[in-house]
């Protein structure tokens, strides 16, 4: 604060941008990126101090170098080189817990009557499950609102909507919705990704477009780890050495989970054929390159440096100004290597 009582003008500017970033990093938390929040809190810390505090004040112009050069280039690195001792490939995307979730998500129908279902929609947009049992009608249940994403499938594992009992002549909150709306509207599709349990634990999950029908969890967890198929009885285990789970002959379960696989991967580049030749001509060449690129570099640039020094020139500053583009392009192109890192379903970062 100054003298007359005033805030300066920057504190001003640097608590506009610290609080959204702080409430962008409490939605991160909560989404469960833990350690993408923390650093995120680091950087939001580091910030205020150097753009706040006399003492840091001095790099309020290094901070921002620094921190592009922290995300777009330590970073990738030292990903790529955590990646590197891991099994982590097009099979393996998942983590553990996730790839368990999926498991125990499975369910099998259990032959029982179907329900009837219908549709009610709130005045918030989301939706409740009517479900009326065709063998005994006073069999209602009702679910609590949900939302739902016309013609979109729930992405990953959701976790089951509780159903409560109807009461008799007790009526459902909403608007109710006719089959031709459903369809219409694509309120299938996100339907079939969902399921829900009964007050005894047992699911019920949409079968076609017009019945819902009971069903029971594919899979039991173990107190040791292993999982129980209750329909056949099979049991698998994880084998943190393929990153799946197994069952006792060896066959894989489920979607493949990412796990620590130490120096596998540079032991395969020097013993598989497969990669042996591939890399080292890759990588002799890329040395190459570099050393032809350094030294083609220096040449002409000094060429360009000599010749642009000549007074009787024309236009000298105008191929001055010329010259912004070999540094221009190659940042334009970085862009396009980092979408590719960041791709959410290709990417290595």
């Amino acid at each position: 604060m100054s003298a007359d009582g005033a805030y300066p003008i920057r504190q001003i500017l640097v608590v506009l941008v610290v609080l959204p970033a702080l409430y962008l990093d409490f939605i991160i938390y909560h989404t469960g990126n833990v350690w993408v929040a923390l650093a995120m809190l680091v950087v939001i810390g580091l910030g205020a101090f150097v753009y706040l505090s006399g003492a840091g004040y001095t790099y309020r112009y290094l901070f921002p170098g620094f921190l592009g050069f922290g995300l777009f280039v330590i970073f990738p690195i030292v990903y790529m080189v955590y990646l590197s001792f891991t099994k982590y490939s097009s099979q393996n995307l998942l983590s553990f817990d996730r790839s368990l979730a999926l498991l125990e998500q499975e369910s099998y129908a259990l032959g029982n009557a179907p329900y009837k279902y219908k549709l009610y929609a709130q005045e918030d947009g989301e939706y409740i499950l009517y479900l009326e049992s065709e063998a005994d009608p006073t069999k209602r249940f009702v679910s609590a609102p949900f939302e739902l994403k016309a013609g979109q499938q729930p992405l990953g594992p959701q976790e089951a909507g509780k159903l409560t009992p109807l009461a008799p002549g007790q009526e459902v909150l909403g608007k109710p919705l006719e089959f031709a709306q459903v369809t219409r509207q694509r309120l299938f599709i996100p339907m079939r990704g969902r399921q829900f349990a009964f007050p005894d634990d047992t699911l019920v999950g949409m079968e076609g477009l017009q019945k819902f029908a009971s069903r029971a969890r594919l899979w039991k967890l173990n107190p040791d780890g292993t999982l129980t198929n209750q329909q056949d009885g099979k049991i698998v285990h994880p084998d943190f050495s393929l990153g799946y789970f197994v069952t006792s002959k060896g066959e894989k379960v489920g979607a493949g989970f990412r796990t620590y696989s130490g120096l596998e991967n540079y032991v395969r580049i020097v013993t598989d054929p497969r990669i042996q030749g591939p890399f080292f001509k890759i990588f002799l060449w890329t040395v190459v390159f570099s050393g032809i690129s350094v030294i083609l570099s220096f040449a002409v640039g000094m060429l360009l440096a000599v010749i642009l020094e000549w007074k009787e020139l024309r236009f000298r500053r105008g191929y001055r100004t010329l010259l912004i583009l070999p540094y221009a392009v190659p940042a334009v192109l970085s862009i396009l290597i980092f979408k590719g890192l960041f791709n959410q379903e290709f990417g290595a970062v």
